[in-house]
């Protein structure tokens, strides 16, 4: 692992390690609900492909630590996109111990079917 990652994985644990269990105030219609404070970034790969990673505030240091350290590996493993697309949602499955990719188009292209069906 390089300096740079290890820097990067510091600058995350921080601002994690600051937001960890913080709720905020979210205005939807006339009521306001509170909500956990969810703590992400993103990686760009070209400029057709991109990721978003989530962590979840409530996990414990050391699943957000190895969690960081297959970053890198997970990265490696995708494939460029040809054209552009939306970035893809990227979450950590801590019983699994990996990194979950979701087609956020693929999800999109669910919900319109999920309302023909009803």
């Amino acid at each position: 692992m390089s300096a740079t990652w290890d820097s990067i994985k510091w600058v995350l644990l921080f601002g994690w390690g600051k937001l960890k269990g913080r709720k905020y105030n979210k205005g939807v219609g006339s009521e306001i609900k509170e909500e956990k404070i969810k703590f992400g970034f993103s990686a760009k790969l070209d400029a057709n492909t991109e990721f978003k990673f989530e962590l979840d505030g409530n996990l414990d240091k050391e699943i957000i630590k190895n969690s960081l350290n297959q970053v890198l590996e997970f990265l490696k493993e995708q494939k460029t996109n040809d054209s552009y697309k939306i970035p893809d949602y990227v979450h950590y499955l801590k019983d699994k111990k990996e990194w979950e990719k979701i087609d956020v188009m693929k999800e999109i292209r669910k919900k319109p079917k999920k309302k023909n069906k009803k």
